[in-house]
C-alpha cells in the first residue's frame, strides 16, 4: 500500500505557520522551516483535519506506508518537528500529545 499524500495546491494557516502544499514549503511569522521530507509529510498529514487525533499506526500507515515496522519512528520525527515549530517545545502548541492515543495537530492557541 502506498502512503497517502494529501492533493496539491493549497495553503493552510494555522496562526504563524503557513503550509504551502504546491510548493512543498512551510513558513513560521514568514521565515521558512527547513523540513525532511518526512517531517513534511507528517505535518501535513496532521494539519489536514485540526483537532483530530491520530494514532501513530495511523501516521505510519499514511507516512511511511503499511509495510513499515513499528518503531519510535513517529516520536522521534514529532520531537524533531516540534524544535522546528514551537516557541517552546516542551508546552507545544502546534502538535500535541495525547498520552494512550497518538498525537493532535491544534487547534492553535
Amino acid at each position: 500500500m502506498k502512503p497517502h499524500i494529501p492533493p496539491p495546491g493549497k495553503h493552510q494557516r494555522h496562526g504563524d505557520l503557513l503550509l504551502d502544499q504546491r510548493a512543498m514549503t512551510a513558513t513560521m511569522g514568514g521565515k521558512l522551516l527547513v523540513l525532511s521530507r518526512t517531517e513534511w509529510r507528517v505535518l501535513l498529514e496532521l494539519s489536514t483535519e485540526p483537532g483530530r487525533v491520530y494514532s501513530r499506526d495511523h501516521l505510519i500507515r499514511n507516512v511511511w506506508g503499511s509495510d513499515h515496522e513499528k518503531t519510535r519512528v513517529v516520536d522521534a520525527t514529532i520531537l524533531s518537528l516540534r524544535s522546528k515549530l514551537e516557541s517552546n517545545p516542551a508546552k507545544p502548541k502546534y502538535i500535541k500529545t495525547i498520552r494512550g492515543f497518538g498525537y493532535r495537530f491544534g487547534p492553535v492557541d
